[in-house]
């Protein structure tokens, strides 16, 4: 049983959300900056993603939001990874709400809301709040928009997240790519 979850009150959602969780990452590794040209691994994801999304939707539909001390914190974190890579941008925009009712409540991560309100902005074209969403541009990570760029970071510490700086390098070690950043413009 995983640390800390001694007091969960679904075991068996628990243990499906962490199988669920392992294959989520797991279709992920070897993911860089030049695999994500590579058609034939985006379609495995996207496959891979959709299945897992209609999963944690039949749970999410049946039991509501997997919170921390229904699944622990390792499962809950999951569910969210899962939410997050979804390619079903109206399961992202439903689940929100859940997710920043579990967060107000101490049930689910800050910094999770972050995440997916960033993920929700960008595909509605806005520009996002965290800093959290890059795309691939001429084989370098570069940030979508981002709004009011001059307090991203106290938006991001609020939000329990890392500096903006320490997040790049982050991403420049993950994805073994140049990250663009500072940007010369932002909104």
């Amino acid at each position: 049983m995983p640390a800390g979850d001694t007091t969960v009150t679904h075991r068996a959602l628990r243990d499906k959300l962490l199988r669920m969780g392992l294959l989520d990452q797991t279709v992920r590794v070897g993911f860089t900056a030049a695999s994500a040209a590579d058609t034939g691994f985006v379609r495995a994801s996207m496959g891979i993603d959709s299945m897992l999304t209609q999963e944690l939707g039949a749970i999410v539909d049946s039991a509501g939001w997997p919170t921390h001390s229904m699944v622990g914190r390792q499962a809950a974190d999951a569910a969210f990874l899962i939410l997050q890579h979804s390619p079903s941008d109206a399961f992202q925009r439903a689940t929100l709400p859940l997710l920043q009712m579990a967060a107000r409540s101490g049930e689910a991560g800050v910094g999770n809301v972050a995440l997916l309100t960033d993920r929700i902005l960008t595909h509605d074209g806005k520009p996002q709040l965290y800093g959290t969403q890059f795309r691939i541009v001429n084989g370098e990570l570069m940030p979508y928009p981002i709004e009011n760029i001059e307090m991203l970071d106290q938006r991001r510490n609020a939000a329990g997240l890392m500096p903006m700086n320490d997040y790049v390098r982050l991403l420049q070690q993950t994805y073994e790519g140049p990250v663009r950043w500072p940007l010369d413009s932002a909104r």
